[in-house]
């Protein structure tokens, strides 16, 4: 059978990237949870300036509404939802992040424990 777009390409291996990554963070749990600290950091960074963006929606909403521009104070209130939805992805990405912290804490201690 004839390929159309030519002939199918060969995946990359990426096992010996990832089995290396892999046991540097078994080996160091304290860079990895210094790493996911950054993160939730990060995070939270990211979610103020988003909450700021609500703020401003909910400004121009109320400008656009007292100028009589309902279909704009509208469409800035429905930004303000698409952001406060983003919010909360935010959210629930840091409290992944946090339970991966706690989780590797109480790993780290039962190894330390162990040993």
């Amino acid at each position: 059978m004839m390929n159309w777009f030519g002939t199918k390409k060969a995946a990359p291996t990426t096992s010996t990237v990832s089995a290396t990554s892999a046991s540097r963070q078994a080996s160091n749990p304290q860079a990895t949870i210094v790493q996911l600290r950054e993160n939730i950091n990060n995070q939270e960074k990211r979610e103020e300036h988003i909450q700021r963006k609500i703020d401003a929606m909910i400004k121009e909403a109320k400008v656009k509404m007292g100028k009589g521009d309902k279909k704009g104070a509208l469409f800035a209130m429905k930004r303000k939802k698409l952001y406060e939805a983003e919010i909360d992805k935010i959210q629930n990405v840091k409290m992944t992040l946090e339970t991966q912290v706690i989780n590797l804490e109480s790993a780290a201690q039962n190894a330390e424990t162990f040993k």
